[in-house]
């Protein structure tokens, strides 16, 4: 109130004592560092006031300046004279140019007759915050004198701080505290005050490289490595990090890891290390114009990784810190070296001769950084191959307990999907098949002892294990070789492996086997017809289709609609095959109509003999003869034995009501197709329609039965040959108009509007047929 007043009243001599009045404030030594800061910003704030009516002052008469400097100099305590000469030393280095340098100095030197570390610390700083904006008067080497001398005796304050708290840890930041950097609450909640300091040295304008290796950069490293206590050296390096480009750190990487060895044994490096490597990462990639040509990132940061493993074992060098390292280092190599596994690989070697070394139980942070080494190189093609033909994979997963490698093998899995990554020749598809053997194999040896596998995988959580398996499915498409000749010999590669898996996981991963083998059916027997590639004429059409064969029945009891569903899909592919020219070696085996025929007969067996539920039969029924009807390759006695036994096994479905619907399916294999019998499709319709009357005397609302069997007449009436008469469609179609009048209110919605799509169908086809016939006798005319 005093200040503001005496500057209102241009009373200079009364507001530079209620200034000096004020700062006496700051000597209190009873407040914590949060309170004297708010203390600090108060003061300060008021204390700018004072500065700007000084400054306009001097702008009226230059010796206003030197007499305000002497006066504030006979102050009697010496901190409040300390805040009020710096106040007015800055307002006249700005005006007096020349003698800036001078006075500036002259100040710096009495600073020092404060030797309180707090008070101290927040008396340069409030001398930095003044004077920054004056050092562009200096020159570049004497602001980074003036700033460099600053810096130096604000760190000796600032570790002279942890005195003042009797070994108080502060609540540092969660980085801080997983590394062992534990400041006491003094110097962490000050921190910032040394950080100013070489922010401004970092952004001085003319500050170049020359001047930075010179004068810099020895010293700043020289006060971070020669700090009394070792977490102070590691907070000052960190701090010298984060506080210069990443330009400059470029230029002197040897020396700061150097500086960085240095630290004291009892500190963990890696948040630093860390926080460096990934900033140069970043800067390199982002910018490779700034890219120094004789500096390499990766092999600076790999020796000095070496040589850290060196150090003895200790608090300060935990594996989880140098694991994390390793991981940091490996994403590096791949970033700034995509396609290159020589680097790679110097990352895996180092990561196994570590573990080697230390030979220690992981805990689970230990184990996560250890997958994510494992993983990280699998997410590139160019990569997966040479890094697979290494031996380090193998030993890092050795060191792992079995749910551990259980867990690396899914998520290397994952990461192959994720990247996309395809495998194209059978060895190193056998590296990768070996690391993910805990995901192929159910532990209770249940290929030998079938009951056991079974009660061995209730033990399995069944969302992971579903998850797991799902993903090995999809792994089977990563086969992914431009000869499918040799595309075939890596399936059969993982067939032998999944052969030796128990059945819950066959139920997963051989339908995938299948689908990926039949894919390869049109790439090879093309190529075999062309003759082009001797290499691709050595298999042949019985051969592959008795590999698909055989694995579908290894499905048949896992699965039988999956069966039934791959039965349908190799009967199709067999019949997209052409036949084999006459020159072909294997032409007496290469018999599509016969391959096409077990295919068929495989189908139906499934049918018959596995699938039990009512619904899943009249779907499987469904599947069957929607396939059948596509067929063209299939002899005539073996269609009409496939379809007679439909037939017949629609008759024997479990109610009327399945019967009826499964006849009616099966009269759609005597029309539209090159077998058709019309004979044969009226048959069924009629044994569906006693079928529908007798389910209807079970359930009246059942007469969506009879529309059904409309639908099929009305389908076989539209053909041109069809043995289905009009006066017939007319009967059915009465017959199904009685029976919803019969049941009244209680037809279903969608029995009526079914009846009435089916009529609206008819009278479409009756005026399409009336306008043919008008047109031929007008033509005959």
């Amino acid at each position: 109130f005093y200040l503001r007043k005496a500057i209102n009243q241009k009373d200079i001599q009364t507001s530079l004592r209620s200034a000096v009045c004020l700062a006496n404030e700051l000597r209190s030594s009873q407040l914590s560092p949060e309170s004297y800061y708010k203390l600090y910003a108060l003061v300060t704030w008021e204390l700018q006031h004072l500065a700007v009516f000084i400054s306009e002052a001097m702008h009226q008469d230059l010796t206003v300046a030197t007499e305000l400097y002497q006066l504030a100099q006979c102050e009697g305590n010496v901190l409040p004279r300390l805040y009020v000469l710096v106040t007015v030393g800055a307002v006249y280095a700005g005006t007096d140019q020349a003698n800036a340098l001078e006075t500036l100095d002259d100040l710096a030197s009495m600073l020092a007759a404060v030797q309180h570390p707090m008070r101290g610390l927040f008396l340069r700083y409030y001398y930095l915050q003044c004077t920054k904006d004056k050092l562009i008067q200096l020159g570049t080497e004497a602001s980074v004198k003036y700033l460099l001398f600053n810096l130096r005796e604000s760190i000796s304050l600032w570790a002279r701080l942890r005195l003042l708290e009797n070994g108080t840890v502060a609540g540092a930041n969660a980085d801080e505290l997983d590394g062992g950097w534990q400041l006491d609450r003094c110097r962490h909640t000050l921190r910032f005050l040394i950080c100013a300091h070489l922010v401004h040295l970092a952004r001085l304008r003319d500050l170049s490289v020359g001047v930075y290796i010179d004068k810099v950069l020895p010293e700043a490293l020289r006060l971070g490595t020669t700090c009394e206590d070792a977490v102070g050296q590691a907070y000052l390096l960190q701090s010298f990090v984060e506080a210069f480009p990443d330009v400059l750190h470029l230029r002197t990487l040897e020396r700061v890891l150097t500086a960085c060895l240095q630290v004291h044994w009892i500190v963990d490096l890696r948040p630093l290390l860390q926080h460096l490597l990934r900033r140069l990462t970043a800067h390199v990639k982002g910018f490779p114009t700034d890219m120094v040509a004789d500096v390499d990132v990766f092999s600076a940061f790999h020796t000095h990784m070496q040589q850290l493993h060196g150090r003895p074992r200790s608090r300060a060098t935990p594996l989880t810190s140098l694991l994390s390292l390793q991981l940091e280092l490996m994403m590096a190599a791949i970033s700034l070296h995509p396609g290159d596994p020589g680097r790679v690989g110097l990352v895996l070697a180092g990561t196994a001769d570590l573990l080697q070394q230390r030979r220690e139980l992981l805990n689970q942070r230990s184990e996560q950084v250890l997958l994510d080494i494992l993983v990280a190189p699998l997410t590139q093609e160019s990569l997966a191959p040479a890094v697979l033909a290494m031996p380090y994979h193998a030993t890092m997963m050795a060191c792992l307990q079995a749910g551990a490698q259980r867990t690396a093998a899914f998520t290397m899995v994952t990461a192959v999907l994720h990247g996309g990554v395809k495998f194209n020749d059978c060895e190193t598809l056998r590296r990768m098949l070996r690391l993910l053997d805990r995901l192929i194999r159910d532990e209770g040896e249940s290929s030998c002892i079938e009951s056991l596998g079974l009660q061995k995988h209730l033990e399995h959580d069944t969302c992971t294990f579903t998850m797991e398996q799902e993903n090995m499915a999809r792994f089977v498409h990563q086969v992914g070789h431009s000869n499918p000749v040799e595309a075939f010999k890596m399936l059969s590669e993982l067939r032998i492996h999944f052969d030796d898996g128990g059945p819950h996981r066959q139920s997963f991963t051989l339908p995938a086997l299948v689908v990926a083998t039949l894919h390869l059916a049109q790439l090879l027997f093309s190529a075999t017809h062309s003759l082009e590639d001797a290499t691709i004429v050595s298999i042949g059409l019985h051969e592959f289709f008795d590999f698909v064969q055989g694995t579908i029945l290894m499905i048949d009891k896992l699965n039988p609609m999956e069966s039934l569903r791959l039965w349908l899909l190799g009967l199709a592919t067999a019949d997209s095959c052409d036949e084999p020219s006459q020159g072909c070696v294997d032409a007496s085996h290469l018999n599509v109509c016969v391959i096409c025929n077990r295919f068929a007969d495989g189908a139906l067996s499934c049918l018959e003999t596995r699938i039990r539920s009512d619904r899943d039969q009249l779907l499987a029924l469904q599947l069957i003869a929607g396939a059948l009807r596509q067929v063209k390759k299939l002899e005539a006695r073996h269609y009409r034995l496939a379809s007679e036994r439909a037939v017949r096994f629609a008759g024997c479905l479990n109610s009327k009501s399945l019967q009826c619907k499964g006849l009616s399916l099966c009269a759609e294999l005597f029309y539209g197709t090159a077998y058709g019998d019309p004979g044969q499709a009226v048959a069924c319709l009629q044994r569906a329609l006693r079928c529908a009357d007798n389910a209807i005397h079970i359930d009246p609302l059942d007469v969506s039965l009879f529309i059904e069997v409309l639908d099929r007449a009305a389908g076989i009436f539209d053909e041109g040959k069809s043995r289905v008469s009009a006066p017939f469609v007319s009967c059915l179609l009465a017959l199904c108009v009685h029976h919803l009048q019969y049941i009244g209110i209680r037809v279903p919605a969608g029995s009526r509007n079914a009846l009435q799509a089916a009529v609206r169908d008819l009278q479409a086809k009756q005026a399409a047929a009336a306008a043919a016939a008008a047109a031929d006798a007008d033509a005959t005319d």
